[in-house]
């Protein structure tokens, strides 16, 4: 299983960023839900998907080491397609190597856990990532999900798997790891 990465120049730079109405958009804009959580039925975008709005409750609760930035799912061209866009919330971690690992552990991990969808779980999904900044400072990587499935369904049992191992079974990142051997290395 593979999940292409490539780098953007595109979509915004800066978060929060502004609502969007035109063309019949319903975006409310960047909501910071580390900061303001009370405002996440805001979100119209929630509604989409049956899960959307725990897994976005979860990624931004005091255990998560994620921060989300934006989600988007529904119907088209016969498709239900989306993304859900996120970083680490310590700048540090936002490194591009960060985020190829953690795509890459969730690869692996889909290989085990869910052999037989390996194959077309790693097809619904393309991750693009660019740097931007958080309340006006710099803040290294976010990483976009770009996600393709035949219906809701399929999408919402996707972005469980997804949830379920950003949550629960990620690998820690470098930096986290570095910091623990050196406090033990200070004893």
């Amino acid at each position: 299983m593979n999940i292409r990465i490539s780098r953007v120049s595109e979509g915004f730079r800066f978060f929060p960023y502004p609502p969007d109405y035109e063309n019949g958009r319903t975006n409310n804009g960047g909501i910071d839900l580390v900061r303001e959580p009370h405002r996440l039925d805001e979100i119209t975008e929630l509604s989409a998907v049956p899960s959307l709005r725990r897994i976005i409750a979860d990624m931004r609760g005091p255990d998560s080491p994620f921060m989300t930035l934006g989600i988007e799912a529904g119907p088209r061209d016969e498709f239900f397609d989306g993304y859900l866009e996120f970083a680490f919330r310590d700048a540090a971690l936002n490194t591009e190597n960060n985020y190829r690992e953690l795509i890459g552990s969730f690869c692996d991990w889909v290989s085990r856990e869910y052999p037989e969808f390996a194959e077309s779980i790693g097809a619904s999904f393309v991750a693009e990532l660019q740097h931007f900044h958080l309340h006006g400072i710099p803040h290294g990587d976010r990483v976009t999900l770009w996600f393709h499935t035949m219906n809701k369904e399929a999408c919402d049992q996707l972005l469980r798997i997804l949830a379920r191992f950003l949550l629960l079974i990620h690998p820690r990142p470098k930096k986290q790891a570095m910091q623990r051997a050196a406090g033990r290395s200070a004893c």
